[in-house]
């Protein structure tokens, strides 16, 4: 019982961020990823912009029940730099 609930509290902590960011028209939620491990949220993606990349880790701050965040969102621009 205790692993179950554990596992849907993960299940439910990712969830509501995933809402949360597809309800944010600030935030294009198909360039992210989300994980959660022991309360943990892993976030990997890619922003179109530094206000993005901010939106999509204060989303995450306000969800209850998170011990962390970590984030590995990269900026298109960054990216498109690393190409040439």
């Amino acid at each position: 019982l205790h692993v179950r609930s554990r596992r849907q509290r993960q299940m439910c902590i990712r969830d509501r961020l995933k809402v949360a960011l597809l309800s944010n028209k600030q935030v294009s939620m198909a360039n992210y990823q989300i994980n959660t491990v022991n309360q943990i949220i892993f976030i990997f993606g890619i922003a179109k912009s530094e206000s993005e990349k901010r939106e999509v880790i204060n989303e995450a701050k306000i969800i209850q029940d998170v011990k962390n965040i970590d984030a590995s969102i990269f900026l298109v621009s960054e990216l498109s730099k690393n190409k040439k």
